[in-house]
Protein backbone atom coordinates (compact mmCIF):
# COMPACT_ATOMS: atom_id res chain seq x y z
CA UNK A 1 0.00 0.00 0.00
CA UNK A 2 2.81 2.48 0.89
CA UNK A 3 4.65 1.59 -2.15
CA UNK A 4 1.59 1.97 -4.40
CA UNK A 5 0.91 5.60 -2.41
CA UNK A 6 4.85 6.55 -2.94
CA UNK A 7 4.96 5.54 -6.51
CA UNK A 8 2.04 7.81 -6.86
CA UNK A 9 3.37 10.70 -5.65
CA UNK A 10 6.76 10.51 -8.00
CA UNK A 11 4.55 9.50 -11.37
CA UNK A 12 1.90 12.42 -10.87
CA UNK A 13 5.02 15.16 -9.51
CA UNK A 14 3.13 16.09 -6.57
CA UNK A 15 4.40 18.71 -4.70
CA UNK A 16 7.78 16.88 -2.77
CA UNK A 17 7.90 18.62 0.13
CA UNK A 18 3.91 18.26 1.24
CA UNK A 19 3.87 14.53 -0.30
CA UNK A 20 7.34 13.83 1.79
CA UNK A 21 5.89 14.48 5.23
CA UNK A 22 2.73 12.53 4.05
CA UNK A 23 4.76 9.66 3.44
CA UNK A 24 6.78 9.82 6.33
CA UNK A 25 3.85 10.14 8.59
CA UNK A 26 2.11 7.18 7.18
CA UNK A 27 5.08 5.08 6.74
CA UNK A 28 5.89 5.58 10.83
CA UNK A 29 1.98 5.34 11.68
CA UNK A 30 2.03 1.85 9.82
CA UNK A 31 5.19 0.90 11.66
CA UNK A 32 3.03 1.15 15.19
CA UNK A 33 4.27 4.50 16.39
CA UNK A 34 2.04 6.46 18.51
CA UNK A 35 0.11 9.67 17.38
CA UNK A 36 2.17 11.58 19.71
CA UNK A 37 5.59 10.23 19.01
CA UNK A 38 4.88 11.43 15.12
CA UNK A 39 3.24 14.44 15.99
CA UNK A 40 6.57 14.83 18.02
CA UNK A 41 8.95 13.86 15.20
CA UNK A 42 7.34 16.18 12.34
CA UNK A 43 7.07 18.98 14.62
CA UNK A 44 11.09 18.54 15.03
CA UNK A 45 12.04 18.80 11.43
CA UNK A 46 9.56 21.66 11.03
CA UNK A 47 7.09 19.24 8.93
CA UNK A 48 3.25 19.47 8.34
CA UNK A 49 0.79 19.14 11.66
CA UNK A 50 -0.39 15.96 12.01
CA UNK A 51 -3.39 16.82 11.94
CA UNK A 52 -3.03 17.88 8.34
CA UNK A 53 -1.24 14.93 7.49
CA UNK A 54 -4.16 12.69 8.91
CA UNK A 55 -6.64 14.57 7.13
CA UNK A 56 -4.93 14.19 3.66
CA UNK A 57 -4.02 10.52 4.39
CA UNK A 58 -7.94 9.87 4.91
CA UNK A 59 -9.12 11.41 1.60
CA UNK A 60 -5.70 9.34 -0.07
CA UNK A 61 -6.77 6.16 1.56
CA UNK A 62 -10.62 6.20 1.95
CA UNK A 63 -11.23 8.29 -1.13
CA UNK A 64 -10.03 9.14 -4.78
CA UNK A 65 -6.33 9.93 -5.83
CA UNK A 66 -7.56 12.22 -8.03
CA UNK A 67 -9.37 14.19 -5.34
CA UNK A 68 -6.12 13.57 -3.77
CA UNK A 69 -4.40 16.20 -6.33
CA UNK A 70 -6.69 18.19 -6.91
CA UNK A 71 -5.71 22.10 -6.59
CA UNK A 72 -8.39 24.22 -5.41
CA UNK A 73 -6.23 27.18 -5.89
CA UNK A 74 -9.29 29.07 -8.85
CA UNK A 75 -5.81 29.77 -11.08
CA UNK A 76 -3.25 31.55 -10.96
CA UNK A 77 -4.07 35.32 -9.69
CA UNK A 78 -1.04 36.72 -10.58
CA UNK A 79 3.11 36.07 -10.55
CA UNK A 80 3.95 34.42 -7.08
CA UNK A 81 6.78 34.33 -5.54
CA UNK A 82 8.79 31.84 -7.29
CA UNK A 83 7.59 33.35 -10.57
CA UNK A 84 9.10 36.76 -9.68
CA UNK A 85 12.78 35.58 -8.01
CA UNK A 86 12.95 32.06 -10.12
CA UNK A 87 16.94 32.37 -8.68
CA UNK A 88 16.21 32.47 -5.38
CA UNK A 89 14.06 29.06 -5.52
CA UNK A 90 17.50 27.22 -7.25
CA UNK A 91 19.03 28.83 -4.48
CA UNK A 92 16.62 27.52 -1.65
CA UNK A 93 16.68 24.14 -3.55
CA UNK A 94 20.85 23.81 -3.52
CA UNK A 95 20.78 25.21 0.15
CA UNK A 96 18.20 22.34 1.15
CA UNK A 97 20.85 19.53 -0.15
CA UNK A 98 23.68 20.52 1.15
CA UNK A 99 22.25 21.03 4.59
CA UNK A 100 20.17 17.70 4.13
CA UNK A 101 23.73 16.33 2.94
CA UNK A 102 25.52 16.94 6.10
CA UNK A 103 26.63 13.98 8.59
CA UNK A 104 24.58 16.02 11.18
CA UNK A 105 21.66 17.10 9.64
CA UNK A 106 19.89 19.91 11.58
CA UNK A 107 17.88 21.12 8.95
CA UNK A 108 14.80 22.63 9.46
CA UNK A 109 11.78 24.70 7.62
CA UNK A 110 12.73 26.97 9.56
CA UNK A 111 16.26 27.33 8.65
CA UNK A 112 14.96 27.34 5.03
CA UNK A 113 12.73 30.27 5.88
CA UNK A 114 15.78 32.08 7.02
CA UNK A 115 18.00 31.27 4.07
CA UNK A 116 15.01 32.33 2.10
CA UNK A 117 14.47 35.67 3.81
CA UNK A 118 17.84 36.51 4.36
CA UNK A 119 18.69 36.37 0.62
CA UNK A 120 15.15 37.78 -0.46
CA UNK A 121 16.67 41.06 1.55
CA UNK A 122 20.32 40.76 0.07
CA UNK A 123 18.95 40.71 -3.24
CA UNK A 124 16.39 43.69 -3.12
CA UNK A 125 19.38 45.55 -1.16
CA UNK A 126 16.78 45.95 1.88
CA UNK A 127 17.64 46.71 4.94
CA UNK A 128 15.38 44.14 7.69
CA UNK A 129 14.26 46.50 10.14
CA UNK A 130 12.24 43.54 12.07
CA UNK A 131 14.93 40.53 12.49
CA UNK A 132 11.77 38.27 12.59
CA UNK A 133 10.79 35.92 9.56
Amino acid sequence: MISVIFSRFVKNKLTFVSSAYLYIYISLRHLGHTWRAVDSFLTSIGGTTIKTCHKWTNILVNKDFDEFTIDEKGGKRGDSFRDCYPDLELEAKQFVYRECSKTEATFTAKTLARFIDQRFYELNNLKKIDQQL
